[in-house]
């Protein structure tokens, strides 16, 4: 893709990609469960942010309107010495591309990797269709990090296992 505008990054739907029209993106989420997709300002953020999620693992095409989910399998508390994992994607090179300035900050205190996330996405991989799964959103990197200290502080992180 191209040049300038505005254009769609799914994550996670039917095909995972960029995509220069908003109806070309909805063709891709429409009717998936779990869907997950961004708008950038322009198509090179968009592929910059694509090819930096796709690079870690975190995009998928699942070609219908289901992805598989599983179903909790353990539940194992988190204490605060567990604070520097739980902020180690803060400022991983994939998270930043798919960030923008001013974007809220997330929380997972109960997912399959608890911890401080940049983006809706990444917290939402933490989180999907276990039940218990509990992300927070902040405006600030200090707040988000504030919480997540406060609730290891408070025994209420938990990793969850799925099966």
């Amino acid at each position: 893709m191209q040049g300038g505008g505005k254009s769609y990054v799914v994550f996670v739907g039917r095909t995972a990609g960029v995509y220069g029209k908003w109806c070309d993106c909805r063709l891709q989420v429409n009717g998936v469960k779990h869907n997950s997709y961004k708008s950038f300002f322009s198509s090179e953020k968009a592929e910059e942010a694509f090819s930096a999620a796709q690079a870690r693992g975190l995009t998928y095409s699942c070609g219908s309107d289901t992805i598989s989910v599983g179903r909790v399998t353990g539940r194992e508390r988190m204490f605060p010495d567990s604070l520097p994992l739980c902020l180690a994607f803060t400022d991983d090179a994939a998270s930043q591309a798919m960030s923008a300035a001013g974007d809220p900050w997330y929380v997972v205190v109960a997912g399959t990797q608890p911890g401080v996330y940049r983006t809706f996405h990444e917290a939402l991989l933490a989180t999907t269709g276990l039940e218990g799964a509990k992300h927070r959103s902040f405006p600030s990197r200090a707040q988000a990090q504030r919480e997540m200290k406060r609730a290891l502080d408070n025994g209420e992180v938990y990793r969850l296992s799925r099966g």
